[in-house]
Formats: C-alpha cells, structure tokens, sequence
C-alpha cells in the first residue's frame, strides 16, 4: 500500500489500517487499525493505541488489531497527534491528525505547532494525509462536513537546522464549544513498528533537520539531535554478577562513571522464568548459551523451544550443534539491508564450534543458529585477547585485530555483540579487570568520528546473576543519553526490542514484544511469561 503526503516528494510504503468499519452503537464511530500502522494510532509508545476521552468508553482488542471509539456527546474536546515529520528540501515539515467529536458544524479544528517557542496555526484540512476511507468514515459521522481528508494538518517550518534541538508541542482548538486540548505528541512510535521519523523525547529527530550535526564532545549528555534510526548499535556482554557487585563498587569506577553519566537501572532482572527452566530451584546453574540464545531471537524457552529450555541447552553434553532453527536478530539486519558482526575475543578462528582456553561456545549466541549457517564464518569473527591485570591502570597490551580496527577506520557493522574472554568479562577475572577492559575499548569508541556523529548506541548487558530475586548491572550509552541511574524495570528483551526499534526493524521478535513466543493462532501456553520490563521504552527513558 502506497500513501503519500500532501506536497511530499517521496512516497511512504505502511501497513496501514487493516480494516476500517463503522459500527452504529449508541452514535459512536468504531475504527480499527493495525498496529503496525505508520503513526496514525502510535501516540502511546507501548501499545500503539489512541487514548480516547473516558465518555467514548474503553478500547478493546481483536484479531491484533486496535479498536478506538470516538465519542458523539456534545462538548468532548477534541484530541489528535503531531505523528511524524519529514525533511522535504530544506523545510521541515510536521504530520499530524486532530478531530473534534462534538463539531456538528461545517468546519474543521485547528492546530496551533509550537516548535522551541514559534507558533504557527494550520488547518486540519489536508485531503491526503492518510488512507482515503478512514477520512470518509469520520466525515460521514461529523454531520454537515463531508469533505475527504478534513482531519489531517501539515505545518512547515523552514531554517531549522541540526545544530539546534527543537522541542515539540501543540494545541487543538475546539471547534463545537468548550476547551482547547493539548496535541499529543507520537514520542515512542518506532517501538510499535512505526516507520516514520517520530519525535523520540518529544523533539524532532536529525533526519527532519537540515545542515551539518554538531559534535559530540563527551560519551553521554551531549545537546545534539536524537536519531530516529542509529546507524550502529553494539552490545558487550559480561557475566555472573549483580548490580550491587558491580555499580558503585570502587572497583568498578569506570562503569558506575557510564550508569550515572548515561544510563542504567537498579532494576534490571535476567531475562529468563526460571521457574519454568528449572522448576523448583532458586539458582541459576545452566548454560549461557540459554541466555544468550533468548537474548537473539527473543525466546523464553519455553513452547516451541523444548520444555524448560531444553532446546535453548544446545546439548548437556556441550556438543556443538548448528541446530536452532529459530530467527534471530542477525537475519532481521541481514534482512533489512544492513550488516552484523559478532567480535570473540580469545577465539581460536571464526565461528569456532567449541571450547579452547579462554574462550567457550556458550558465549557466541551466532553459531547456535541454522539461519546463520551461511555467513557465520565471514562474520562471526576471533580477536585477540589482551591482558588486563587486577588493580591495574590499564590493559598490558594495546588491542589488535578486527575490532579496534573498525572502531577506528569508522567501519563498525549496523549491528554488533562484542564477547570479552572469560577473563576480562568477569567469568573468570575480577571486576576490575573487566572495568579496565572495558575502558581501553570505550574510550577508542567515543574518540572515533563516527560516535561523535551521535548515531551509535552501546548497550552493556550481563548474563546470569545466580540468583531469581538479584538485580544485574546494565549500561545504556549514546552521545544524547542522560538519565542516570533509574528503577525502571528491564532486562535482556528490553534491550532486544530496543535495539530492533534504533536500527528500524519493525518486527518484535518474541519476549522483545512483550509476548511470549507461541505457535500460530494460539495463545502462549500456561506458565509461560516475558518479565515485565520487556517493553521498556529504553530510548525514552534515557533520551537516546
């Protein structure tokens, strides 16, 4: 389906709005709309759907699709979205839809933009602005108005530039008596699939921006325009510990440095049930290559992937087995047109199927998955280890190999998972070793070009607390991110979900919805859980 804006000079491919209908009940206009929509019902980050006033009574779900009543009761404000924005020459240009349920009149409600304090008042009368029929249905209910495309509205601002963050917001007036209403503003919409720029933060993303964008200066906090799409994000795993083992220890003072600079939560759990691995228990004793696993392709482990994580344990015998068939986040970039890279530090070769020294299997998520099978080796690659001793003040040896090299040539893949060895990822190693680890390799990051272009994102997550109840360290980290350390709940899907949102997949890949993974047309099996967290807003959240 091709839809395109009033004066826009591209076309936007969507799934939009599955079905439209017009249910008579007690004079009340029912719609329904995919959630994979490009904005039109994406004001609410989380769910995808309008909050309508409380007369029009309560949204209900069908089918996977989203079913918003409007109300006709006289003297309901009117409610609506700034949705998207685009960059059409060198004018910005802000979408967006406003109705008025009480206007029984032949008139429209307007909109009043205001972008860092510039006001501008435009119609809601743009005759394109989304699917033909859904302008129909709510003309035909609106008495007196008829005309196609009335709730539509299009505010253009010029000489807005890259070097300014702008801030968004708007009011809708009411054309049938009573209130203005405040314009919601689609600040999360990529996370339900939304392919268009929406304003993450509530501010216009650098793609609507004309001009050159500043530089970052520092790792974090940086005022600079927030992507909607990142060209890179990267995620470093460690393992084994807990958030009060590791932020705020003095011997981890560079990453309690990024948790309070960046981003972190002190309520961030692992990400598998371990009721349903392991019922009974009260430890985690498994394989990483469970976690890991889920971490890729979203699974809980549980229907469809063998009773209690059976088939996410490749073999109890540590077997090496390309098995898996499940979809991972590597095919979702592959698919997308971009590119990944998995960097094992200590591996013996690319794509090594077992154990040697300091480096192990169960900590490579890519050579578990049959959908891998055909470019793991050209990118599922070995570099070198170096040496970080305990208490030291840096690495004895400087880094080589393919890593390094990309961060320095500005050659970093769309996606990446960087894989310490067992002793600089506190497996085997002391905390300290990992926080200088993690130093030596960060800090020739934020010095490239391209992380100070502020389109690369880095997310440090670990594997396995050892215990249901702890919490496990966590790092967010982009040139915008602020925030600090949060209590906001969160885990390895979250970041899943997150990370498909950054690099502009729109599909979820299970527990990264919020839903556990189930065959077709089921529902998820008894017992089966995605922790909640799942759907953080992590870009939001941390202003990233």
């Amino acid at each position: 389906m091709k839809i395109r804006g009033p004066g826009n000079t591209h076309t936007r491919t969507a799934l939009l709005l599955l079905v439209v209908m017009l249910v008579s009940i007690g004079g009340v206009l029912l719609i329904r709309a995919s959630q994979a929509a490009t904005g039109f019902i994406s004001n609410e980050p989380e769910t995808g759907q309008v909050t309508a006033p409380a007369v029009s009574g309560t949204d209900s779900t069908a089918s996977g699709g989203k079913y918003i009543k409007f109300p006709a009761t006289p003297g309901i404000a009117p409610y609506g979205v700034a949705d998207y924005c685009a960059l059409e020459g060198t004018n910005t240009v802000i979408y967006g839809w406003a109705y008025d349920p009480d206007n029984t009149v032949a008139s429209d409600p307007s909109v009043t933009v205001t972008v860092n304090g510039v006001s501008k008042t435009v119609p809601t009368d743009q005759t394109d602005y989304r699917l033909a029929p859904i302008n129909d249905w709510i003309d035909t209910y609106r008495s007196g108005d008829a005309k196609p495309g009335s709730y539509g509205f299009r505010a253009v601002y010029s000489g807005l530039s890259k070097s300014t963050v702008y801030t968004i917001s708007g009011i809708i007036s009411n054309v049938g008596g009573g209130a203005n209403a405040t314009l919601g503003i689609n600040t999360g919409g990529l996370l339900d699939g939304n392919i268009a720029n929406t304003f993450i933060g509530k501010q216009l993303p650098s793609e609507c921006l004309s001009g050159t964008a500043p530089v970052a200066k520092t790792p974090c906090g940086n005022v600079m325009p927030i992507p909607t799409k990142y060209d890179h994000v990267l995620w470093i795993y460690e393992e084994n510990h807990t958030y009060s083992q590791v932020i705020n220890n003095a011997n981890a003072p560079y990453m309690t440095s990024l948790a309070k600079a960046c981003g972190s939560s002190s309520q961030y759990y692992d990400n598998l049930p371990l009721n349903e691995l392991y019922p009974g228990t009260t430890t985690i004793f498994a394989h990483s290559s469970i976690s890991y696993n889920a971490d890729s392709a979203g699974s809980d482990c549980t229907y469809g992937n063998g009773a209690h994580g059976t088939e996410c344990w490749l073999s109890v015998s540590n077997t090496f087995k390309h098995n898996l068939p499940w979809k991972t986040i590597f095919k979702q970039v592959t698919e997308k047109g971009g590119t990944w890279r998995n960097y094992e530090e200590s591996a013996p070769g690319n794509c090594y199927p077992t154990d040697s020294g300091l480096y192990v299997w169960d900590h490579n998520p890519v050579v578990n998955f049959t959908v891998n099978n055909g470019d793991c080796a050209a990118n599922d690659l070995a570099i070198p280890g170096i040496v970080c001793p305990d208490k030291a003040v840096k690495c004895n040896t400087a880094p080589t190999g393919r890593l390094i090299n990309d961060i320095n040539a500005g050659t970093l893949p769309t996606y990446g998972v960087i894989i310490p060895n067992l002793n600089n990822m506190m497996h085997n190693g002391t905390v300290n070793q990992a926080d200088i680890w993690l130093k030596t390799y960060l800090t020739a990051l934020f010095a490239s070009t391209e992380y100070k272009k502020g389109r690369t994102a880095v997310f440090v997550i670990w594997d396995e607390p050892f215990s249901r109840t702890a919490t496990m360290p966590f790092l967010a980290i982009s040139a915008t991110a602020k925030g600090g350390i949060v209590t906001t709940q969160a885990n390895n899907y979250t970041v899943l979900g997150n990370t498909e949102a950054m690099l502009g997949i729109t599909e979820r890949l299970g527990c990264a919805s919020g839903t556990p993974p189930h065959a077709p047309g089921l529902a998820p099996p008894a017992g089966s859980s995605c922790f909640q967290g799942a759907g953080t807003n992590l870009r939001t959240l941390f202003h990233m």
